[in-house]
């Protein structure tokens, strides 16, 4: 999967999203309907998540501050994990 993933934080609601668009590297269409999950470590199981929209797009939305590992999974792609994804007001983009 390619992806582009940013993050930003809004400081009066102490919270932040991720924000991303998926394509696929080879052909570069996007990617529809791919699942999106946030872990957080130490937790069982995702504390967020969404679906890409027609054009890629996903936005999880009302994370706390912290570090978090995003899992992008969909239907004959092998799942890709993005590590140590940090929400905080002074990270407030990851490229």
């Amino acid at each position: 999967l390619g992806w582009i993933c940013t993050t930003s934080f809004a400081l009066a609601q102490v919270s932040g999203s991720v924000v991303g668009q998926l394509k696929d590297q080879e052909s570069g269409d996007w990617l529809e309907f791919v699942s999106v999950g946030v872990k957080a470590p130490g937790k069982e199981g995702y504390v967020a998540g969404a679906t890409s929209n027609l054009e890629g797009r996903f936005t999880i939305s009302n994370l706390a501050a912290g570090n978090y590992q995003l899992e992008i999974f969909f239907v004959g792609y092998e799942k890709k994990v993005i590590e140590e994804v940090v929400i905080s007001p002074t990270k407030p983009r990851i490229d």
